[in-house]
């Protein structure tokens, strides 16, 4: 008889997607650096379309747009020449990082749903239009008021505070783009951030999360200037990006040891 193959835990499914996003950041960066490595694009002639250059190259980007058919004149969906896209090439890294850091963002709120169903269920109940699941120094709060204290003592604040900081830049960056993420330690939107958490209703210091505003935004902004000097374009956005995977993973792995199984009501 067939063995019956056991359902995988949430954070077994979220480990699973991190490392399929880790892949796939690596994996398309790693594309990216052997297209300037070999120099594939700077022998062609640059002020060419791509499209009519590239066109020995397999790819859904030269398919003609049903516009450019219907005006007779069919060009593939990228239109650039060879010079913008080399150039559109040394920019993609950061989009893929903050898609990738947006996705596992989304992964972590997927997986809180599933780890918690009962309080997921019981939040939704009381809301007359759609729960989110709240930043993460909210949500451990309202975990704690429904079971109490968490098992083995309480998560580290730096490992709540940090999560709720990668989530408080990516929601600035999803907003407002790359002008509204902070580069520097003064930025209003980082003292915003430090108000809120510190708030009565939280059991966090302002010291506690300046604290970690300078270690992961004065981090960022260092490793920017010293990338800067070794002749690499790497903003703050790079490092962010970076951290949040790093910063959301501890979190989840705490607060999965913290609270016992929540399943959904039948």
């Amino acid at each position: 008889m067939a063995r019956k193959l056991r359902a995988r835990s949430p954070l077994e499914v979220f480990t699973q997607r991190q490392t399929e996003l880790n892949r796939f950041l690596w994996t398309t960066e790693l594309v990216y650096g052997l297209v300037k490595q070999d120099k594939l694009l700077e022998n062609l002639p640059q002020d060419e379309p791509a499209w009519e250059v590239l066109s020995h190259v397999r790819s859904e980007a030269w398919f003609p747009t049903a516009k450019s058919r219907r005006q007779g004149a069919p060009t593939g969906k990228y239109g650039g020449t060879v010079a913008q896209m080399r150039r559109q090439v040394d920019k993609n890294i950061v989009v893929v990082l903050w898609s990738v850091a947006a996705m596992f963002i989304a992964e972590f709120e997927t997986y809180v749903e599933a780890r918690f169903a009962g309080w997921f269920a019981q939040e939704s109940a009381r809301r007359k239009g759609p729960f989110t699941i709240p930043a993460p120094a909210l949500l451990l709060k309202s975990l704690r008021a429904r079971f109490g204290p968490e098992r083995g003592g309480p998560i580290a604040a730096e490992a709540v505070l940090k999560a709720d900081l990668m989530k408080k830049i990516r929601n600035l960056y999803v907003h407002k783009g790359l002008r509204g993420i902070p580069r520097r330690l003064d930025d209003p939107e980082l003292a915003s951030w430090v108000a809120q958490v510190s708030k009565d209703a939280l059991p966090y210091t302002a010291k506690q999360a300046e604290d970690v505003v300078e270690q992961v935004i004065g981090k960022a902004v260092d490793q920017s200037k010293a990338a800067g000097q070794a002749q690499k374009r790497l903003g703050e956005e790079f490092f962010y990006a970076l951290f949040t995977l790093t910063n959301i993973r501890k979190f989840v792995v705490a607060l999965d040891a913290a609270f016992p199984p929540d399943p959904a009501p039948p």
